[in-house]
């Protein structure tokens, strides 16, 4: 995966709201006849203070202290429960008056008829966003975060204000039902509020919020369903049709006689002889909150791992019900056909074609509604790979380790798509002196009438990489450029001397993968038809690679250990599709979970692969001797990853509270990530450092 891929990803800010759910008897009635009367609820024995937060469940970078995330997610469960009298024990609002009036504002701003409430931000008093020592708000809500209320509909978000004196106790001093754009921003970018006093308590005068997004992790049980993105009641539905379709009860989801002896045969037609698991819930997609009381529509698979889940409407299928639940009612299934509608049942997200996959929205201004489908159960149910393990923790940012040698990209700007201008080398020396020298530098000294198109790097930086052109610009943006020279360089010294490897004219050039005394080179051309050409670079020359038939017209190429090389097939949205396979076309035993985007792979001083690639976050994973996931980490807020040895990486972070990133280790034992304090930057190039690498002296 080139690096510019990684630039160019959003991480997807998708949070799964929670419910406990109780098992279901076996003799329960037909789906059709359900009542929610019936159906496993939430429950809370709520404690006089939020102090127990639903089991397995953390913020995977929290963008405050400690206390103030795990508090806030004690205080979620109770908002989830309704329990007013919970949330307000032993603050001004614990009165009979206070809690009917809090319970009043949960039902009213967070109503269930979508998806449980869940914490969407933290917001500080701007006069102290760097502590939030002296109180704080909880944005919660029902909202996704690309949507908003619809006119006349205010529904959705409620910020609680706690005011604490010191450590983790708190009390909820007011609740504040926020409309408008200050409520949707909250939920859906974060950034300062213009209302006053959502963080602070009454009478503080008019300070304002900043608002810092939040992203909940909830890890799934092996063997047990995850917590329940939608109404409780459409859950335990879910659950009780997926126990009758495994059974063979056809009719007891559609009903006997001639609907069910449909639906069983309608099932072989898209599963085969295969047992079909329940992947995800897909209600109709509006413009307000209230849009899954009514139809909804459940995704089967019998996908697994090796299976390219993106091609063909088989083992892929929406059952379709009228709703509300109480009397639901089976009205079709449908083969997902559409690589649109698939992706969004593995992975979750908006399906517009076909539209109507779950229902018309009520809110609808077409009588034909997108689906907005929700995970429910995770990938490692039909894949076979580790549980993922959160990187939670982030401590003070400190200085770079003594005795350590740092290499970063350098360019002008964050947001802007300018490629990367100057290659820089940070030493530390025993004593944790820092020196920063630039190495290379576009249109100077060796780079004379030569552009950086791109800078890489092996994790312990024993090869150092550069693409260059003889254009003015040579970065990724723009489909047509003008034909240039292309030259690949690289330094196996630290940067002290340099060997040109590759050298191409084509229309755009990057580098793929690279690894110790290799790299991977793809080159397009406009002409002609914009022809995509990899090659394996080595000290020896570059050889051209030969793709095999079968993959899609969109790929990657990566290196892996004994030389090989595997080629990365690719939807047209980056994700992988399919297997990995050999220069033979032959699959490889590599295995990355549905909905894996921009995958990138390096090795392990032991042999064994790692991998980094986008999936809700970015996130890291280790491969055993097999092929198999061994282990994945979430990674938050990192950019980019590479693992140096079998427990530590290096990567980007982002600066809370401000623009840019700074570098930062990782430490997968303690699962902690290091902010290593300033960019690095020269005077003349301060406003970007990329980490590249790190080495040891």
């Amino acid at each position: 995966m080139t690096e510019s891929g990684y630039w160019r990803a959003a991480a997807v800010l998708l949070v799964l709201a929670a419910l406990a759910l109780a098992a279901c008897d076996a003799d329960k009635k037909p789906p059709a006849t359900v009542s929610p009367t019936n159906m496993p609820t939430a429950t809370a024995s709520a404690p006089a203070t939020p102090t127990a937060a639903p089991p397995g469940s953390l913020i995977a970078d929290c963008p405050v202290d400690r206390e103030i995330c795990d508090f806030a997610l004690r205080a979620e469960a109770l908002v989830r429960a309704g329990d007013a009298a919970a949330l307000a024990k032993g603050g001004p609002l614990d009165t009979a008056e206070g809690v009917a009036a809090l319970r009043d504002s949960l039902a009213r701003q967070l109503p269930a008829v979508a998806r449980a409430p869940y914490l969407a931000s933290v917001g500080c008093p701007v006069s102290d966003a760097a502590a939030c020592s002296p109180s704080f708000g909880l944005t919660f809500t029902t909202l996704l975060p690309m949507e908003r209320a619809q006119p006349g509909d205010e529904r959705g978000v409620l910020v609680l204000t706690f005011a604490r004196s010191s450590g983790p106790t708190a009390v909820l001093v007011k609740a504040t039902e926020v409309l408008g754009d200050d409520g949707v921003l909250a939920v859906a970018t974060g950034g300062r509020s213009s209302g006053c006093g959502l963080s602070s308590p009454s009478g503080s005068g008019c300070v304002p919020t900043d608002f810092r997004l939040v992203r909940v992790e909830r890890p799934v049980i092996a063997g047990q369903p995850p917590t329940c993105p939608v109404l409780a009641a459409i859950c335990a539905y879910a659950l009780d049709v997926e126990r009758r379709l495994t059974a063979g009860d056809a009719a007891g989801v559609s009903g006997p006689g001639e609907a069910g002896t449909k639906l069983a045969a309608d099932l072989r037609a898209v599963f085969g002889a295969g047992t079909p698991r329940l992947v995800a819930i897909g209600c109709p997609f509006g413009a307000s909150t209230v849009y899954c009381d009514g139809p909804f529509a459940l995704a089967f698979t019998t996908l697994g791992k090796d299976d390219d889940w993106t091609v063909g409407g088989r083992r892929l299928a929406a059952l379709q019900f009228a709703g509300p639940v109480a009397t639901a009612r089976y009205t079709g299934l449908l083969a997902l056909d559409d690589p649109d509608s698939r992706e969004a049942a593995i992975t979750g997200g908006i399906a517009t074609k076909p539209c109507g996959i779950a229902g018309a929205a009520a809110d609808g201004a077409q009588p034909c509604s997108a689906a907005y489908f929700e995970p429910y159960w995770s990938m490692e149910r039909f894949l076979a790979t580790a549980p993922v393990t959160a990187v939670v923790a982030r401590t003070p940012a400190a200085a770079p380790p003594a005795g350590s040698t740092l290499f970063t990209a350098a360019g002008r700007c964050w947001a802007c798509d300018e490629p990367d201008v100057a290659l820089q080398k940070h030493v530390v020396d025993r004593a944790g002196r820092l020196t920063t020298t630039t190495v290379l530098e576009s249109r100077k000294g060796i780079l004379a009438g030569w552009t950086i198109g791109q800078l890489t790097s092996t994790a312990d930086a024993s090869l150092l990489a550069a693409l260059v052109c003889d254009a003015s610009y040579c970065g990724p943006m723009g489909s047509q450029k003008p034909e240039a020279t292309w030259r690949a360089i690289w330094s196996t010294d630290g940067g002290a001397t340099w060997t040109e490897v590759f050298r191409s004219r084509a229309e755009y050039a990057q580098i793929a993968s690279v690894a110790a005394g290799r790299v991977a080179v793809m080159t397009s051309s406009a002409d002609p038809g914009g022809v995509v050409a990899a090659y394996l670079v080595s000290a020896g020359g570059a050889r051209r690679l030969t793709p095999p038939p079968d993959l899609p017209a969109r790929w990657d190429v990566a290196l892996l250990p004994g030389e090989r090389v595997a080629w990365v097939p690719l939807s047209e949205d980056g994700l992988v599709v399919g297997g990995l396979r050999d220069e033979s076309g032959e699959r490889l035993a590599l295995a990355l979970p549905p909905g894996a985007a921009y995958p990138r792979f390096g090795m392990l001083p032991d042999g064994r692969v790692w991998g980094v690639w986008y999936q809700q976050g970015q996130r890291a994973g280790v491969f055993g001797p097999a092929g198999e996931l061994a282990a994945v980490y979430a990674l938050g807020d990192l950019s980019f990853a590479a693992l140096t040895s079998a427990r530590a990486g290096f990567g980007t972070v982002t600066r809370t509270g401000a623009d840019g990133a700074v570098p930062a280790l990782l430490d997968l034992d303690a699962l902690t990530v290091t902010p290593l304090g300033d960019p690095f930057g020269s005077p003349s190039l301060p406003a970007r450092a990329r980490p590249l690498a790190i080495a040891r002296q």
